[in-house]
């Protein structure tokens, strides 16, 4: 059976159409990660599910920064400094992002309330 081409932004287009331009976004996101192999994407499923995948991936890829809790009974100042900055390489190396007063701001709520 032959079908009439939907227009090219239509919302609802058939359901080759909608293969295809699926095919064509689940591309453009894989070859847009460094190491797709690697992070064990599965090129064969459906762009929103390999969106999904990368995003639960590393949606919290600073969660343990913004953990990291200064305890002056535990620790010293400098140690705390150390962990907040190897926390925050481990950040960039996942491909994360924090300015300098990202960082600033980060690092004060580590610290005791009373301070």
């Amino acid at each position: 059976s032959t079908h009439t081409p939907t227009p090219l932004f239509s919302p609802t287009p058939c359901l080759e159409e909608w293969e295809s331009r699926d095919r064509l976004v689940a591309g453009a996101i894989v070859s847009n990660v460094t190491d797709p192999v690697g992070l064990g994407i599965d090129e064969t499923k459906r762009a929103s599910e390999i969106w999904a995948a990368l995003i639960k991936r590393f949606e919290k890829r600073d969660e343990h920064l913004r953990q990291e809790k200064y305890d002056p009974a535990e620790d010293t100042m400098e140690d705390h400094e150390k962990r907040m900055r190897n926390l925050l390489k481990k950040v960039h190396d996942l491909g994360g992002a924090a300015t300098d007063a990202q960082f600033r701001r980060i690092v004060i709520s580590s610290m005791p309330p009373e301070w």
